[in-house]
């Protein structure tokens, strides 16, 4: 396996991916994205946050990125994060090994806080989570209709940082470009 930064290039390949949880209530989205508009994300994402790939040979198996956690100034040392493995390849720790990727990723840039928002109920993910060492933070009851049901959103955070408690003022978040893309490498391969 070969994990790396993706490129909108890898659309499709990522699409595809995505593609098989579009009927789930894991994703809330109603509609598959376009080529072009899945390519348009990946872009978005890659201006400030990390977009990880993964490949066995030239299949594209699994994708991992944090994003904005919210609008306001004062969030912007908290980032979401999201992973989606092609379900032929699920329960082999691909998972785990994605999140420390983002984990030391995200620790270079500077982010404190991550995010992720999992729908409820969904055993797998809130053990994944768990395992990582994320908490659970928060319910949001009836957050999401979909498949003729109303679903609850469980929030799970996890610390970055082990100085969150100080008083001074953080360093401004570091963008994704500004990470040595060899550190970013070694990372990927570190893990796969």
């Amino acid at each position: 396996m070969t994990a790396r930064l993706a490129m909108p290039t890898d659309s499709a390949a990522l699409l595809a991916i995505y593609a098989r949880y579009i009927a789930t209530s894991i994703t809330f989205e109603y509609e598959l994205p376009s080529v072009a508009q899945f390519a348009a994300h990946i872009e978005d994402v890659l201006r400030v946050y990390p977009y990880i790939a993964l490949f066995e040979g030239s299949r594209a198996i699994a994708y991992a990125y944090t994003h904005r956690f919210k609008e306001r100034a004062a969030y912007s040392w908290c980032a979401e994060c999201s992973i989606y493995i092609d379900p032929d390849f699920t329960h082999q720790g691909i998972g785990s090994r994605l999140y420390q990727v983002l984990f030391e990723i995200s620790r270079l840039q500077g982010v404190r806080e991550l995010f992720a928002v999992v729908t409820t109920p969904n055993e797998p993910s809130a053990r994944l989570h768990a395992k990582m060492g994320f908490v659970r933070a928060g319910l949001y009851r009836n957050a999401g209709y979909k498949n003729d049901l109303w679903w609850d959103i469980s929030i799970f955070q996890k610390s970055l940082q082990a100085d969150c408690a100080d008083t001074g003022a953080p360093l401004p978040l570091k963008s994704i470009s500004e990470i040595d893309a060899e550190i970013i490498n070694k990372i990927c391969k570190k893990y796969f």
